[in-house]
């Protein structure tokens, strides 16, 4: 009888697995755990110490497909520009209401930009913060890499923490030959 609870709860704990580990601290955020848990901005790839806890998003909305194994991880993204903008723009409300509220001024890095609270505060009086969140998307190079491709491709290396891409296929294909990944 105990074998038999001890065998029923194994199996109970290996099929809670959804996935969403991906081992060494990285995790992906499906679609319906990003709704059920109201982050808003899509399917994920992240490097956190805990499950849920953002730390450090690697890939960005839309990763559609996932694959690891020991050493590496492998993603495939359609970047999704809606949920980019929305992020960029929820960001520089957050910072203005924080400045709204304190009235100090700092810099503060929002999507690999640099600018001061104060800034933020004078543009969203002019109801402009979605022109400066299409303009960091625009300009910045973390971003035209991500969107001059309808898709990418990504190897994360799980033992080194280097993240190879955005990638077009050719140059995913020759990464995954190199580091002779059978994924």
């Amino acid at each position: 009888m105990k074998l038999t609870v001890y065998i029923f709860v194994l199996i109970l704990f290996y099929s809670c697995n959804d996935g969403s580990n991906l081992g060494n601290n990285y995790y992906y955020l499906p679609d319906y755990e990003s709704k059920d848990i109201g982050y808003p901005y899509g399917t994920i790839v992240y490097k956190s110490k805990e499950k849920n806890h953002f730390d450090k998003i690697l890939v960005y909305s839309d990763v559609e497909k996932v694959k690891l194994n020991n050493n590496f991880i492998i993603v495939f993204q359609r970047p999704n520009k809606k949920f980019m903008l929305k992020k960029i723009e929820d960001d520089l409300n957050t910072w203005n209401y924080y400045y709204s509220e304190n009235k100090k001024d700092s810099i503060v890095d929002i999507a690999y930009s640099k600018i001061s609270l104060k800034d933020i505060y004078d543009l969203s009086q002019k109801r402009k913060l979605a022109d400066v969140a299409d303009s960091i998307v625009r300009k910045e190079r973390f971003y035209l890499d991500i969107f001059s491709n309808a898709k990418n491709y990504y190897i994360i290396n799980k033992n080194n923490n280097k993240v190879f891409g955005p990638l077009q296929q050719k140059d995913f294909e020759n990464l995954k030959l190199k580091f002779n990944i059978d994924l």
